[in-house]
């Protein structure tokens, strides 16, 4: 059985123009480093840009927005022990130590934000498959609205657990704010289509609860490497 995710790290970088290829290879490359720390649960490195936006209308991608490539790491853990020692470790140390080189200058460069994982899934993938794509969502709840929003996550994650699509998914919040995401990954277009079709994406989409101050920030990304404990 899985281990349940408590908490994680939501770490939103973007490269220096020249440095764009260079921070992918290090993503890439960081796989072994991550998979060889006992604590750390689950790791992804995302990648997408300004251009693959979702409108809350619209399914289909925006060219209206200027292109610039982002880059996301979004790992978990049991518990704060083992985001500490992650921090604590050699990915978190070659980043940092080649922050001022390879990123832009700073939170819009990097910037690490602790998050508390409300429900989550990680499913087993077919045979030779692999998680290749994916929805990075972010939603700011009403003033009053912060506790219906956390059990709207509960509620759709939980709802997930018995259905085959999308094989990864999380609901998180970011601690002492309105702030609030959901990191959807799949093994192909068509399930990140069908997702994005189905009755809860779409009523999330036009805020049809009224639990958000504005429909939430629906971002298409593409998956560099991951690993699942």
């Amino acid at each position: 059985m899985t281990t349940p995710a408590k908490v994680g790290l939501f770490v939103p970088l973007v490269a220096k123009p020249p440095q764009t290829t260079t921070v992918k290879d290090f993503l890439i490359s960081a796989l072994p480093l991550v998979e060889a720390e006992p604590e750390t649960l689950q790791w992804f490195a995302i990648q997408y840009t300004s251009r693959l936006s979702v409108s809350p209308t619209s399914t289909s991608e925006s060219n209206s927005e200027p292109l610039t490539t982002h880059y996301l790491i979004f790992d978990t853990f049991a518990a704060d022990s083992g985001r500490q020692a992650h921090l604590n470790g050699k990915v978190a140390a070659a980043l940092m130590g080649n922050r001022e080189a390879l990123l832009v200058e700073g939170d819009e460069g990097v910037a690490i934000k602790p998050v508390e994982v409300l429900q989550h899934k990680v499913g087993k993938l077919g045979e030779g498959k692999k998680l290749v794509c994916g929805l990075r969502v972010l939603m700011t709840a009403n003033k009053d609205k912060v506790e219906d929003v956390k059990q709207h996550l509960i509620n759709v994650g939980t709802k997930l657990l018995d259905e085959a699509n999308p094989p990864v998914w999380y609901g998180f919040w970011f601690p002492d704010t309105a702030q609030f995401g959901i990191i959807g990954l799949f093994t192909s277009e068509a399930e990140r289509e069908e997702r994005l079709a189905g009755q809860t994406a779409v009523a999330m989409r036009f805020n049809e609860l009224g639990i958000f101050e504005s429909p939430p920030e629906v971002i298409k990304v593409n998956v560099l490497a991951s690993s699942t404990k």
